[in-house]
C-alpha cells in the first residue's frame, strides 16, 4: 500500500484516537501514543487506557503491523504477553486473511488491538477471557481453520488445506468435497471457498499453515 494512502488512513484513525502521533521512517510508519476509549461486550463496558507503539510496513496489509504496549501496564503473568515483545494479537493467518478483506488501519485497531486490550482488562477484572482463548502455535492455527472451514477435526482441516493448495481453487463442483461430507462440492458448505480463485497471498497462507499443522 502506498505511504500516502497509509497517511490518509492514519488521519481517520487519529480522528478516533486523537493522542496518536505519526512518524515516517524509510520503509515504515511508526504510530505512538495513548489509546483512551471504552469497549463493551455483553453489556460489560471496560475502559482502555494504554500507550502503544505500532510499526506499519509499506506492504500493509500483506505485512501485519507490529504493536507494543509501552506503558508497562500488562501483568507479567498474562499468557498473551512477553516483556519487550510485540503483542500476541492472534493467529497470523487469521489476522492476515481478515486484513485482505478490510485493509484499513481503523479495522486493524478495532478488530485486533482494542480487542486485545479489552480481553486483557476483562482478564484482570474477572480472571478469564471474554471471547474464549486461542491456543498458541500449531493448535491455535488448527482452531482457526476449524472455524474458517466449519469443520470439527484436524484431519478435515488438513484435507481442505491440501485441496486448496493443490488446486488453487479450481476444484470441479461435481467432485466430492474433501471435508468428508460425501457431498459434491456444489452441494457442500465449502462450495464458495473451493471453487473460487485463490489469490497468491491466500495460497501462501494456506501452504504455510498446512506445513505447520501436518508437520
Amino acid at each position: 500500500m502506498q505511504i500516502d494512502v497509509l497517511k490518509e488512513q492514519f488521519i481517520e484513525l487519529q480522528s478516533q484516537h486523537p493522542h496518536l502521533k505519526l512518524q515516517e521512517n524509510k520503509n515504515s510508519l511508526i504510530i505512538t501514543g495513548l489509546i483512551n476509549c471504552c469497549r463493551e461486550w455483553n453489556d460489560i463496558p471496560l475502559p482502555i487506557n494504554y500507550e502503544i507503539k505500532m510499526r506499519i510496513k509499506k506492504n500493509f496489509p500483506t505485512k501485519i503491523p507490529l504493536v507494543w504496549e509501552i506503558s508497562n501496564k500488562i501483568p507479567k503473568n498474562y499468557s498473551h504477553y512477553m516483556l519487550g515483545k510485540p503483542l500476541c494479537l492472534g493467529i497470523e493467518s487469521e489476522i492476515a486473511l481478515k486484513l485482505q478483506k478490510n485493509p484499513s488501519l481503523i479495522f486493524f485497531m478495532d478488530e485486533f488491538v482494542l480487542a486485545y486490550f479489552y480481553s486483557l482488562k476483562f482478564w484482570i477484572n474477572f480472571g478469564r477471557m471474554p471471547f474464549g482463548e486461542r491456543s498458541h502455535n500449531k493448535a491455535g492455527i488448527c482452531e482457526f481453520y476449524k472455524e474458517y472451514f466449519f469443520v470439527d477435526t484436524e484431519n478435515k482441516v488438513i484435507a481442505l488445506l491440501e485441496s486448496l493448495v493443490k488446486s488453487s481453487g479450481e476444484i470441479s463442483p461435481e467432485s466430492l468435497c474433501p471435508c468428508g461430507s460425501n457431498l459434491p462440492v456444489r452441494l457442500c458448505w465449502h462450495c464458495t471457498l473451493l471453487t473460487r480463485s485463490v489469490s497468491d497471498f491466500e495460497y501462501r497462507c494456506y501452504k504455510k499453515d498446512l506445513a505447520t499443522i501436518s508437520g
